[in-house]
């Protein structure tokens, strides 16, 4: 008899868990920071398995209060499904300093880069108040130190 059993080029080992656990956090694409910020998120805030949208500049795409830029649209459709379909009441928000999204599209230096990603944290926060009144919305900004990432809360 012919063996049936698929092959497939990697099985992992980590189990999936089909519960959700309603939360999701936002924060920017650089590589750098990704391990870094599952590592607070699994053992600081023990979401072990939250919905992500990792996209340059992070909370910096829904603070926008106009509808024109394709970013902002295509961020909301992307909370909106979360929100929806995934029944999300819990949202983080990370900025790193020395975003390149700050730095090089929005050419600000760093001190002005950073007030700029406290703001756009709150800005952040409103709009996805708008979309969900009762979503509970936390922050944070990370930085780096001696080689290491350090995280520290922004106040709500």
């Amino acid at each position: 008899m012919p063996d049936t059993r698929e092959t497939h080029l990697f099985h992992s080992s980590v189990p999936y868990v089909e519960q959700r656990i309603k939360a999701a956090a936002v924060y920017c694409s650089d590589g750098r920071f990704g391990e870094q910020f599952d590592d607070f998120l699994y053992n600081v805030l023990k979401l072990d398995r939250y919905d992500r949208l990792a996209i340059p500049g992070g909370p910096a795409v829904l603070a926008t209060n106009s509808k024109t830029f394709t970013e902002h649209r295509a961020a909301d459709k992307q909370i909106g499904f979360l929100l929806d379909v995934h029944d999300i009441n819990r949202m983080v928000l990370i900025q790193h300093l020395g975003c390149a999204h700050y730095a090089q599209l929005l050419r600000l230096p760093p001190k002005e880069a950073k007030q700029r990603q406290l703001d756009d944290v709150h800005r952040a926060a409103e709009h996805l108040h708008k979309l969900a009144p009762d979503l509970k919305i936390e922050a944070f900004l990370a930085s780096v130190h001696n080689n290491a990432v350090d995280f520290d809360p922004i106040p709500m």
